[in-house]
């Protein structure tokens, strides 16, 4: 399948020509940075183990997951910063 294939299909989000990849790249990269670096971490783990949980225990898992970020100082941070709409301060912890 072409990438326009696999993105109509849902499979891709976004694709762009040859000469854009690395400006799209790095606009993508910096993106990710300004996200909660321990969120980022908890949700690959999530991505990581979800080939070793079953479908039905699958939600219990991304649960129990977010509840250990619910205690972290970097959910606090991000709500309190939607709240004061203002940029966040993450500290990976």
């Amino acid at each position: 399948m072409s990438a326009e294939e696999l993105k109509r299909h849902g499979l891709v989000n976004e694709t762009h020509p040859n000469e854009a990849l690395r400006e799209e790249t790095q606009k993508l990269c910096e993106e990710l940075s300004r996200k909660s670096p321990i969120g980022l971490q908890r949700m690959k783990r999530v991505a990581d183990q979800s080939k070793d949980v079953s479908l039905e225990s699958s939600p219990w898992h991304e649960q129990v997951v977010l509840s250990e970020h619910r205690k972290s100082y970097d959910m606090k941070e991000g709500v309190s910063s939607f709240l004061e709409k203002r940029e966040p301060k993450f500290r990976g912890c």
